[in-house]
């Protein structure tokens, strides 16, 4: 798909835009597009007090009736994905949805096929996903403009999604219809569950006698000096520790310590150094060192 230059995506007419869903995302990525010269028509939200209060900082209308967003050239719907085919149908069956309309929503996982009754009614679907996580809508200010964009979408989305994108200093990359869930899997894997095995981390290092914060401290530098090393050197340089050296013996002794203290976690240790194992590999780890390690991480230790 043929991408226009950024001082193309600068000339060409904005379309006024409609959020629809007053949350962290929508909330967020509508005082960033008015505070780069966005029209934004109207905010609407199933609760009016959310969209009354964002829509008074963004300059626009606050809509009790869906049918409004019948209004906006390009609506964002911003609903948790859970509520994107209901809140789609309802707003269809206020009469929200028009020929001609682009209406996208901002999920990851969900496909653009739950956008089927404003098709019916004649706008064009599709998706426009931030990949960056949202913990207050003050966070997403700072690390939204930047992001990766995940666009989906035809006819004059192929123009408008890529120019939101640009205003927001963000890249962008077009999906196949279909490859949404597996998109979002990989992020989860990469920013979820890092939260995830970060508690892990917290929990093992309490167990040896650090404090939660000193643990929460620690592990947080250790992290950052990760991320630091992706960025610099990227996949799979960055990567250290016992399996990158080819150190079997540590890795049985933190087996050996996880079946005697913490049992529920010892699977999903051998699972992500399995995973880990190509990595080391790619960096021509000694053939006689990997084999070592992976005997240690596919056998289980029995029970003494």
């Amino acid at each position: 798909m043929k991408t226009a230059s950024a001082a193309e995506f600068n000339e060409m007419p904005r379309p006024t835009l409609a959020i629809a869903g007053a949350g962290r995302v929508g909330s967020a990525l509508a005082l960033l597009l008015a505070g780069r010269g966005w029209t934004i028509r109207g905010v609407w939200n199933r609760s009016p007090d959310p969209a009354g209060r964002l829509a008074q900082q963004v300059g626009a209308a606050a809509w009790t009736d869906p049918a409004r967003l019948a209004e906006a050239q390009l609506v964002l719907l911003t609903v948790p994905d859970g509520a994107i085919a209901a809140c789609c149908q309802a707003v269809a069956q206020a009469g929200g949805w028009r020929s001609g309309q682009g209406v996208v929503h901002c999920s990851g996982a969900v496909e653009v096929s739950a956008l089927a009754p404003a098709q019916v009614a004649g706008a064009v679907i599709g998706g426009f996903h931030p990949l960056q996580a949202f913990a207050t809508v003050e966070a997403a200010l700072t690390v939204l403009p930047g992001s990766f964009f995940a666009l989906e979408g035809a006819g004059p989305l192929t123009r408008w999604l890529p120019a939101l994108a640009q205003s927001l200093n963000g890249t962008w990359q077009w999906l196949a219809p279909g490859a949404r869930p597996l998109y979002h899997a990989g992020a989860v894997f990469a920013s979820n569950y890092v939260v995830t095995l970060f508690s892990i981390g917290v929990r093992l290092l309490a167990e040896a006698g650090l404090t939660p914060a000193q643990a929460s401290s620690a592990l947080l530098s250790l992290t950052e000096g990760a991320v630091h090393n992706l960025a610099a050197v990227g996949l799979p340089g960055a990567l250290t520790g016992p399996i990158r050296r080819g150190d079997a013996d540590t890795v049985i002794r933190h087996l050996d310590a996880l079946d005697a203290t913490a049992p529920d976690l010892s699977s999903l240790y051998r699972a992500l150094a399995r995973q880990t194992l190509p990595l080391a590999q790619s960096l021509n780890l000694d053939p006689q060192a990997l084999d070592a390690v992976t005997h240690a991480v596919r056998t289980e230790i029995p029970t003494r």
